[in-house]
């Protein structure tokens, strides 16, 4: 399909949600349009019912009676979730295709959250975010909003990158962009974002024989200390150290050594060893020092 149809057809989507506010059922144009909008995906199984609820807090001040119908596919309710989500209402018949997409790559957690009749929030490239098993509150639907609705901008780029080829380099940067993105939010919701990025850090592995033989063992190195950035950003400062600690100083390859003295940095100086920190602040940018600061002073 040529640039300009593909255009074409994002557009006549973009127009047709706009007055109508319907929800969508094609999954690959909710994905594009999450995209063009910096938003997150809302999307449910169709036929899901949520009928047992029959009052929902929109936010702190409107309350709706949506008594003998089901929430989210009230007008009202439908037309709010469009200021900060793209709705999508999967079709039953898409379920084995997507499932082959996820099988033997996701963890129980995921797959069972991936099969329920919840709301799942995924980003633009059908990932779910909200897959920690937690119970989620409905009722108080403002909170649900306020904890998902963010703009994915810093994102745009890497979200469509993905989407246009997946890849070792494309998922890895969308693995290491989701920590980055991570430090811009509150902290009681980076967990959510971390196991994000580890999503897609499991992604650049499976695409990791596709490399270069000669660059299979750096970008091994690479994932790994981005596993261990992971640890840091979940307050695990002793764990990363213990894990550094298994590499030779010698062993680590060029491109990694910014990131290495970044973590050995931060984990230092989280558990107040600042003479050992400062052994490994040479190398370690500006902005790098910065996104350590922000971790350090969240823990």
């Amino acid at each position: 399909m040529s640039k300009k149809i593909s255009l074409l057809i994002l557009f006549l989507c973009l127009f047709n949600i706009s007055q109508s506010q319907e929800w969508m059922t094609s999954f690959d144009a909710a994905k594009r349009i999450g995209i063009a909008q910096n938003k997150l995906l809302l999307v449910v199984w169709e036929h899901t019912s949520f009928d047992h609820i029959s009052t929902i807090m929109l936010d702190k001040e409107r309350l709706i009676v949506v008594r003998g119908k089901d929430f989210l596919y009230d007008e009202k309710v439908s037309e709010f979730l469009w200021n900060y989500f793209v709705p999508v209402k999967l079709p039953e018949d898409d379920y084995e295709v997507l499932f082959s997409e996820i099988e033997g790559k996701q963890g129980y957690n995921y797959i069972n959250k991936f099969n329920d009749d919840s709301i799942k929030i995924m980003d633009a490239n059908g990932f779910i975010l909200n897959s920690n098993g937690q119970y989620e509150d409905y009722v108080l639907f403002y909170k649900f909003i306020e904890r998902y609705a963010v703009k994915t901008s810093l994102l745009e780029q890497d979200l469509r990158n993905y989407l246009k080829q997946e890849s070792f380099l494309t998922a890895y940067t969308l693995a290491s962009k989701y920590l980055d993105f991570t430090l811009f939010l509150e902290r009681k919701n980076w967990k959510e974002y971390v196991k994000l990025s580890d999503v897609y850090l499991n992604e650049a592995l499976s695409y990791l024989p596709q490399i270069d033989a000669n660059k299979q063992s750096s970008y091994q190195q690479k994932c790994e200390l981005l596993k261990v950035k992971q640890y840091v950003m979940q307050n695990s400062p002793r764990k990363a150290i213990r894990f550094l600690k298994k590499y030779e100083v010698s062993n680590i390859f060029d491109l990694n050594k910014s990131m290495y003295h970044f973590l050995l940095y931060t984990s230092y100086m989280m558990i107040n060893k600042e003479e050992e920190a400062l052994l490994w602040r040479d190398g370690i940018s500006l902005v790098d020092l910065k996104k350590s600061k922000i971790i350090i002073d969240n823990f």
